[in-house]
């Protein structure tokens, strides 16, 4: 029989379906089961006999289940369930994979302390930044940089010659800058100024209870058109049509300890235009733009450089080959399978 691997969060986003995907080309077809902690998170993509939906108060019953894997890799978010499926497993070897940091975005964080004290774990982290961070949190504790690339098989051999005018953005999405937590995805005042400019501009937002809600409120802008949800196989595709694809955090009106966080991620949205052969139009991303800026992307800082950043960024034009021999995910596939060869060699002890 072969690896068996259980892979835990609180939904399957797109760069968590990006890591199930390697996993099965490495260790075999079917050898992850996907359990999902949030049983309101809408998902779209995987079927139901993929991703098993667990209840709240049936985590003793995962604990147990997910026993039986090989390799148990939870996408730890920062929920008082992720935290407690951990800490009934501390005689058990985990792979904790850390998208996100909430302490450093002024949010309590229940898993953190497992994370960091949990003798067993084997912690990746998505960004530099949060790799230094954890690193302090445990210094004896090794921590593994994977961050949120494409799978190279991904990438289009052939980018769509003809591209639809304006730029796109997919994910998430809010209606305030003082959302918790997330106010840094309130994009009005970003799109705004494109709009008004006579720019489309396209988005396609994460599932959401709230969809209907934010469609209205963000056609209202001029030129804005927003989509229906893109499950995580067509996102490439649907960034290649399009002329530009925009990553950034908005800072009006947002919570200043949540823009700083936000300017430490390293988001998919930063690799996945390598894969579609998109420039890209950024603003204000902090760390990740020392990667990107003039080379598939252009940056600006503020609001009204934004109109002219998207007809540079227009005009880019990249090597893609070379980028994605440099920036997908296969160049991290020693680092994973190390960590997975360690917690198998104690799955037992």
């Amino acid at each position: 029989m072969g690896l068996k691997v259980a892979f835990v969060a609180n939904d399957f986003s797109a760069c968590r379906v990006k890591m199930w995907r390697l996993v099965e080309r490495l260790y075999g077809k079917g050898c992850v089961d996907l359990y999902m902690l949030n049983t309101i998170q809408k998902q779209s993509g995987l079927r139901d006999d993929r991703c098993h939906k667990w209840s709240v108060k049936a985590v003793d019953q995962l604990a147990k289940k997910i026993r039986k894997h090989d390799v148990i890799h939870v996408f730890c978010d920062n929920t008082a369930v992720t935290e407690s499926l951990i800490r009934r497993m501390p005689d058990r070897k985990l792979v904790v994979h850390r998208h996100d940091l909430s302490s450093l975005r002024g949010l309590p964080d229940p898993t953190e302390v497992w994370v960091t004290k949990h003798s067993r774990t084997r912690v990746i982290a998505t960004s530099p930044i949060h790799l230094e961070w954890l690193a302090k949190q445990a210094k004896w504790k090794q921590v593994t940089l994977i961050p949120n690339a494409p799978l190279f098989s991904e990438c289009l051999d052939s980018p769509p010659e003809k591209r639809k005018p304006g730029l796109v953005y997919y994910g998430g999405l809010v209606k305030s800058p003082t959302s918790s937590g997330v106010g840094y995805r309130h994009y009005f005042p970003q799109w705004q100024v494109l709009g008004e400019a006579g720019i489309e501009v396209h988005v396609y937002p994460k599932p959401t209870r709230l969809a209907k809600e934010l469609r209205q409120y963000y056609q209202k802008i001029p030129n804005c058109h927003v989509h229906g949800t893109i499950v995580e196989e067509k996102i490439i595709r649907v960034v290649s049509q399009y002329e530009v694809s925009f990553i950034g955090y908005n800072d009006v009106g947002v919570a200043a300890v949540k823009h700083r966080y936000a300017m430490t991620c390293w988001p998919n949205k930063t690799f996945d235009p390598i894969a579609a052969g998109t420039p890209l139009l950024g603003y204000r991303t902090g760390v990740t733009e020392s990667l990107w800026k003039d080379q598939w992307g252009v940056a600006t800082q503020s609001i009204d450089g934004l109109v002219e950043g998207y007809h540079k960024a227009r005009q880019l034009r990249p090597d893609w080959k070379v980028l994605r021999k440099k920036y997908t995910l296969d160049q991290y596939i020693p680092a994973l399978k190390r960590l997975y060869s360690e917690v198998m060699s104690t799955k037992n002890n």
